[in-house]
């Protein structure tokens, strides 16, 4: 007897490739239901007021693009691929929104339906960084690890502090998730994180065989990814006896708060300037402090993931670790929360764009006569430096967990 019946599994496969032959978008429910709340845009323009991209792009590039074209009856791959890709996911549209349409979500389900239903499309960078993330769970090619050794050692020395071993325990309660960045490239942020830590009297363990924290795979459009790293570092903390998830990268921060909130967990996960405030308090740290012969004036950039991806508290937060330090001089940067152009890898698909963003940040840095730019996420960093350096400015940028060893080491 031949059994005619189809499963919805197949029925969805056929309808997928079905459409993919006229070049139509299909979503889940859960999508659409995200997706539907396009339909609270009252045309006010606010988001493309606010939106970095108006002026490098002479108003080419908005978000109520995004809204116009997944509106459309039958969105097509060939418009939604570049709105999905001319974006930083800065997060300011949403920020800004009235009826807080979520488009920095809706870019990423649209980069989501490219990467699985015409793959063809995907930026040949984003596949790069994919075999990446496959073949050796970051987001770079690792370093050798004799060479990985030489360059720590030459940062410690840079930073004015002995070289500290790897800690790697099971009974503590505060483990620091490094993120690809510090652990692949800047190692300073890592070294400077483990002398605070030290510094103190913190018992902390690294991560063991740490991973990336699947921000970019989210990125790229491969959530699946992604949530495969998370779920093998919730497996490996569960069996710890952590407390708290100390993070020094604004993407990591945001990206694991966001996964971990939706898990039965046991601990918090805090990005190390909250772990600073909440977990050890200003006047502690300040206790710690050590007056500098250098005085600095510095003024501060703020991540987007960290004031819009997890709260305006950051703001706050860093202002005050800040302007509690001796010898410190601190101004207020124009535009301080303006997206830097280094998110949503938009750099990989719109490099003109996002160099247009650099320059525009680079130049309230320099308006301010600071010496110092400091900024609590290392792609920012990475970013302005980049910046300084073509621009050939007699400036510097670090990582807030750099410049407060200045005031802890001695």
């Amino acid at each position: 007897m031949i059994n005619n019946e189809i499963s919805d599994e197949e029925k969805e496969a056929y309808l997928q490739e079905f459409l993919k032959q006229y070049e139509i978008l299909i979503f889940t429910k859960e999508e659409i239901e995200q997706i539907g709340l396009l339909d609270n845009c009252i045309n006010c323009g606010t988001c493309t007021m606010f939106c970095p991209l108006l002026e490098p792009t002479n108003g080419e590039l908005s978000p109520r693009k995004v809204a116009i074209e997944v509106s459309r009856t039958e969105p097509y791959w060939k418009n939604i691929r570049k709105i999905a890709y001319d974006c930083t996911n800065c997060g300011k549209c949403e920020e800004v929104c009235p009826k807080s349409v979520p488009i920095p979500k809706i870019i990423r389900i649209l980069r989501n339906k490219i990467y699985l239903q015409t793959p063809e499309l995907v930026p040949d960078g984003y596949k790069g960084l994919e075999n990446n993330l496959r073949n050796y769970n970051k987001s770079f090619v690792p370093i050798e690890e004799d060479d990985k050794e030489d360059y720590i050692e030459e940062e410690s020395e840079n930073l004015g502090i002995q070289k500290l071993e790897d800690i790697y325990k099971e009974d503590a309660e505060i483990y620091y998730f490094a993120g690809c960045q510090a652990s692949e490239r800047m190692f300073k942020i890592r070294e400077s994180t483990k002398f605070i830590l030290n510094k103190l009297k913190i018992n902390y363990s690294l991560i063991k065989n740490e991973s990336c924290c699947g921000l970019p795979a989210v990125l790229l459009g491969n959530p699946e990814l992604a949530d495969h790293f998370c779920d093998d570092l919730f497996t490996y903390l569960q069996s710890t006896s952590i407390k708290t998830l100390v993070c020094t990268c604004a993407g990591c921060t945001a990206r694991l708060k966001e996964f971990f909130n939706k898990k039965d967990i046991k601990f918090s996960v805090k990005h190390i300037v909250e772990f600073l405030i909440e977990d050890i308090s200003l006047e502690k740290l300040k206790a710690n402090y050590n007056i500098p012969s250098d005085s600095f004036r510095i003024t501060l950039h703020h991540p987007c993931d960290l004031h819009r991806g997890v709260g305006k508290y950051f703001i706050e937060y860093l202002e005050s670790i800040l302007k509690s330090l001796p010898n410190v001089e601190f101004i207020k940067l124009d535009a301080h929360d303006e997206c830097c152009g280094a998110g949503g890898l938009a750099d990989i698909f719109i490099p003109d764009v996002t160099k247009v963003l650099q320059d525009i940040k680079i130049k309230k840095i320099k308006e301010t006569s600071a010496n110092f730019v400091i900024s609590a996420c290392p792609r920012c960093i990475s970013q302005i430096e980049e910046g300084i350096y073509a621009q050939s400015i007699d400036i510097s940028a670090e990582d807030i967990v750099t410049f407060l060893v200045k005031f802890l080491k001695g």
